[in-house]
């Protein structure tokens, strides 16, 4: 178990069980998958709507069609790295990892193509963090883009 100095002094003070939760949930999460959300210059955010590889998630990110302004708010698309976002300070693994309001319906699949990048199928993330014993709260189905769940058939 490691320790940690205390703030006021040279005490060593011995983790505590968040934070060796949040630990193993950061480990346990997939390598290299990035969630892409959208952010407002206001700072409100949504849920998730994408996973993909780190490099194509840089890439999306980058080019200047992932952003815009709706109703005079300037907005983009954003991305973490799933280990960060698991693996944060605020415990989000304790009660399972909420992801009921991810929603890629599929409006974003013709600029993806034109980026040239490639959305992970998320039914199959959700998959991969439940057998490294992270807890998913689901979207509902209709949330989730057809060609997702036809590849999962």
């Amino acid at each position: 178990m490691e320790e940690q100095l205390d703030l006021f002094g040279n005490e060593p003070r011995h983790r505590n069980e968040k934070a060796e939760r949040i630990e193993a949930a950061r480990d346990a999460a997939p390598e290299n998958v990035a969630l892409l959300y959208t952010c407002t210059a206001c700072g409100n955010s949504t849920g998730g709507h994408f996973f993909m590889e780190i490099d194509d998630a840089k890439k999306f990110c980058a080019d200047d069609r992932s952003r815009g302004v709706l109703h005079g708010t300037p907005w983009a698309f954003f991305w973490t790295s799933l280990k960060n976002y698991c693996g944060n300070y605020w415990d989000l693994t304790l009660h399972g990892v909420d992801f009921s309001k991810f929603c890629d319906n599929g409006t974003r699949d013709e600029l993806c193509d034109k980026i040239g990048v490639h959305p992970l199928n998320p039914l199959r993330v959700f998959d991969d963090l439940e057998r490294g014993g992270i807890a998913v709260k689901r979207p509902p189905l209709l949330n989730l883009n057809p060609r997702y769940l036809e590849a999962t058939k």
